[in-house]
């Protein structure tokens, strides 16, 4: 066989040729993944552009920021140029490159039915690149409207202040009285309750709808549908603020009894859902009740959106939380009670016991136990799939603080989403902000937690927490906390991710006696924290700590005294911690806590000065270690 054999000048040309169009291939692929042609330095749009989803009211038009989830570096760059006609309304394009979406009006309907209509467009983006063309992309947005509650019809009523029984309810001239209208209200009936003060000393209970027929109970001001609340309440804190620490009946119905709490009543309600299913309530306000709306075992179907509570419990000085000896401004009476049994009254939104109950909206302030709950005492039924989203609780009166802010308890499947709760500072009782306690397979996501704690205790397992933020007060004088995470009584299993601690107090872990459950041997294993930053750990005397984690000791009435139950198995994640006076206060058994590719920034000492002698058993893997002492 005979072969033909190449010059050595070609054999070199021809392997530089080979070379260059392998690497050429791979900065090809390199560059698809970035998306930018080095040749053109051009962009390619269509992989930056994603659909959107919108659900809007029939009613009212909404501005859609389309290109919040879309991938441009800098959308000030971008130019949205033109839309497609949607089929069921119309669109247009605003200076600041939003869309302001206006649904077509549908007729006015004695039907009672839910009709949801989905609307589809187009939107079309500009970009100047750097060689001065321009690239094109092109999104697509799915809106969806839900028709309208009918304002007239067979099964339409009217409540007003000056409201009676013997009206027929159709109209405001001829308005029901609201506690007629609760009592006569069935299946299927829409009642509007326009904005004024109602007294009622009694608790008011409605029928149950059904499935496919709820009974709507919404608040107006001077129009039906003039009140919609989207993402958020439409009272605010500083609404409440404005108007002396009180809510405004001019804003929003407001039902209250005739005299503020001086005492223990479980019995003083202003919406009693107990046994009740298929109900909607939507834009009112409650004060001056010890239980604002409760629905304990409740049946399925219960929603309640834009509901403003305020000062709900017990709010007699005599009675109040007087732990610590604290200077109070007024003083307290010398007869001044405290303690939990007297002064741990008032619930903002209670439903406990239920399935698939919409908490949506809602602001409570200052209610003496609990703002928002669902879920309670083992002896009910666990409460399964509820869903919390866009509320507000805050705490502000050191008479009767606020205990939980938001709690699920015994609970499955809950979530707590686009929540805040203020603690603020100075209150006597630390608080829970986000809790969930006995529970499992509950997520808290996007939420904002102000000097008080998210907290899993009483062996809670497989809950999430995620994209939180909270914030201390940086109010340290002894019983006065700042918050952070608390890991208690054998919780596991949790898993806490891009958590932001900023002037806090870091994360607990402790074995701790409650009035339901005693220490049960473990003060937290094998929970997970990943992508979580510690900055600026302060002093928190009352939990002997000034570190950001801390085996707590749990000494005095919260702990039922000291007990030696380990923490152990949890791990940290590419989490970072900055800026403390130490990195651990070990004061219980720990071992095989492990730290992964972890940051200790600023932070002079392992062992805090406040540790007891317990010895630390942690594992650290490729952890780096700037200005700070190496374990």
């Amino acid at each position: 066989m005979n072969f033909k054999t190449l010059a050595p000048l070609k054999v070199f040309l021809l392997s530089i040729f080979i070379v260059s169009q392998i690497s050429c291939s791979k900065d090809s692929d390199l560059l698809t993944d970035y998306v930018v042609s080095e040749t053109q330095n051009t962009l390619d749009l269509s992989a930056l552009i994603l659909d959107d989803t919108f659900i809007v009211n029939s009613r009212e038009s909404i501005t859609l920021d389309v290109l919040a989830n879309d991938g441009f570096e800098n959308t000030q760059n971008v130019v949205i140029t033109q839309t497609s006609e949607p089929l069921n309304g119309s669109v247009a394009i605003n200076t600041d490159n939003t869309l302001t979406y206006t649904p077509e009006t549908v007729a006015e309907t004695t039907s009672n039915t839910t009709e949801e209509i989905e609307d589809t467009f187009t939107y079309t983006t500009e970009v100047v690149n750097e060689d001065e063309t321009v690239s094109t992309g092109t999104g697509n947005v799915t809106v969806t409207s839900e028709n309208k509650t009918p304002i007239s019809g067979d099964n339409v009523y009217y409540v007003t202040t000056t409201g009676k029984a013997n009206n027929d309810g159709k109209s405001e001239a001829t308005a029901w009285s609201i506690q007629h209208a609760f009592a006569s209200a069935k299946a299927g009936d829409v009642v509007y309750i326009k904005a004024g003060d109602y007294v009622v000393d009694n608790n008011l209970t409605p029928n149950s709808g059904t499935n496919n027929n709820p009974i709507k109970i919404i608040g107006y001001n001077t129009e039906v549908g003039d009140i919609i609340s989207l993402d958020e309440p439409t009272i605010t804190y500083d609404d409440y603020l404005d108007n002396g620490n009180d809510l405004d009946s001019s804003d929003m119905p407001l039902i209250r009894r005739s005299s503020i709490q001086i005492e223990n009543d479980s019995n003083r309600k202003g919406m009693n859902l107990g046994g009740i299913s298929y109900v909607e309530i939507e834009n009112l306000q409650f004060k001056w009740q010890e239980r604002a709306v409760e629905g304990f075992q409740h049946g399925p179907g219960i929603k309640v959106k834009n509901i403003i509570v305020a000062w709900v419990g017990n709010f007699n000085p005599i009675d109040t939380w007087t732990s610590g000896n604290l200077t109070y401004d007024p003083p307290l009476p010398s007869v001044a009670s405290g303690g939990e049994s007297t002064n741990q009254v008032g619930r903002g939104i209670d439903l406990s016991g239920s399935i698939g109950a919409e908490i949506e909206n809602c602001l409570v302030i200052n209610a003496g136990h609990t703002g928002i709950v669902v879920g309670t005492i083992t002896s009910l039924p666990q409460t399964l799939n509820a869903t919390i989203k866009g509320c507000r609780v805050y705490s502000d009166s050191q008479i009767n603080p606020c205990d939980y802010y938001i709690e699920a308890y015994n609970s499955q499947n809950t979530l707590v989403e686009d929540c805040e709760v203020y603690r603020i500072k100075g209150l006597v009782h630390q608080g829970h902000g986000i809790d969930f306690k006995r529970g499992s397979n509950n997520t808290a996501r996007n939420c904002y937690v102000q000097n008080t704690w998210l907290e899993v205790n009483i062996a809670s397992h497989g809950n999430t927490f995620e994209n939180i933020t909270i914030k201390g007060m940086q109010d340290y004088s002894p019983n006065r906390r700042s918050g952070g995470v608390k890991i208690y009584h054998g919780s596991h299993g949790n898993t806490f991710k891009d958590i932001e601690f900023i002037d806090a107090d870091g994360v607990l872990f402790a074995d701790v006696w409650d009035v339901v459950a005693t220490p049960n041997g473990s003060a937290g294993h094998d929970n997970t924290f990943m992508n979580c930053v510690f900055r600026n750990t302060q002093v928190n005397l009352y939990r002997n700590s000034d570190s950001p984690i801390t085996f707590e000791a749990n000494r005095g009435l919260e702990a039922g005294g000291f007990n030696d139950s380990p923490v152990y198995n949890n791990k940290f994640i590419n989490c970072t911690f900055e800026n403390a006076a130490a990195m651990f206060t070990v004061n219980r058994p720990n071992y095989d806590n492990e730290f992964i590719d972890c940051n200790f920034i600023n932070i002079p000492l392992v062992y805090s000065t406040r540790s007891w002698g317990d010895k630390l058993n942690a594992i650290f893997t490729n952890c780096n270690f700037e200005n700070s002492q190496v374990p």
